[in-house]
């Protein structure tokens, strides 16, 4: 039997909020439909799912804004979520420019994984990633963790149709979702590292996902 998940990873921009470029005013940030009420419902799932934020800002290394700005657009993100019901555990994020040989942090690396499993005494194996780059699948995979889901918002259709995934809805036979794992031959599976578990509208279809396919019961 596999583990119930206890903990869900899910990136920030084209996932949770609008991807603006290089996010630095508040004021931009802005939730994506489905978001919130996604977020809820996988929070209530098998008792209780822990939600974490990993998110690459390379725009601090690069030297577009800073720390700050950074902290100050995650804060009005939470803000937004609990108004809707919805409590981030914790967050972690990469501040490196892609070039910087020093980083290991930066997704599809795993250094935000370990250190939010560090923090929180994680277990890969009861972990859950959604996200809408291949990076963020990538990241899941070399963690470890459960599952992998790839959502059709920000980069997520152009990410879809790189790997040979449907991207219209209405063709998807679960309605918020298209299960891979069980629509896919592996034979047709392109980039195994790359190919999400399930491909969902948005993260409302993630919890339709995970609701009927990793024993959380309806939420």
């Amino acid at each position: 039997m596999k583990p119930v998940p206890k903990n869900l990873f899910c990136d920030r921009d084209g996932t949770i909020i609008y991807d603006r470029h290089y996010l630095a005013d508040p004021a931009g940030v802005e939730l994506l439909p489905g978001a919130a009420a996604g977020l809820l419902r996988i929070s209530r799932l098998a008792g209780g799912l822990k939600l974490f934020v990993v998110t690459n800002q390379s725009g601090i290394g690069r030297g577009f804004f800073s720390r700050a700005a950074y902290e100050a657009c995650q804060a009005k993100m939470a803000a937004d979520l609990a108004e809707a019901g919805v409590a981030l555990t914790d967050c972690a994020f990469c501040p490196h420019a892609p070039a910087d040989p020093s980083c290991h942090c930066r997704k599809p690396d795993t250094g935000m994984w370990e250190e939010l499993r560090a923090r929180h005494s994680l277990r890969p194996e009861e972990s859950v990633m959604i996200g809408d780059k291949p990076d963020d699948i990538r990241f899941a995979r070399r963690a470890g963790f459960a599952a992998a889901i790839l959502v059709l918002s920000g980069q997520g259709e152009k990410s879809a149709l790189a790997l040979g995934l449907p991207v219209d809805p209405c063709a998807f036979p679960e309605g918020g979702y298209f299960d891979v794992g069980k629509s896919v031959p592996d034979k047709l599976l392109a980039e195994p590292a790359s190919m999400p578990d399930c491909l969902a509208v948005d993260l409302d279809g993630a919890a339709d996902y995970l609701a009927a396919r990793l024993g959380g019961g309806h939420a």
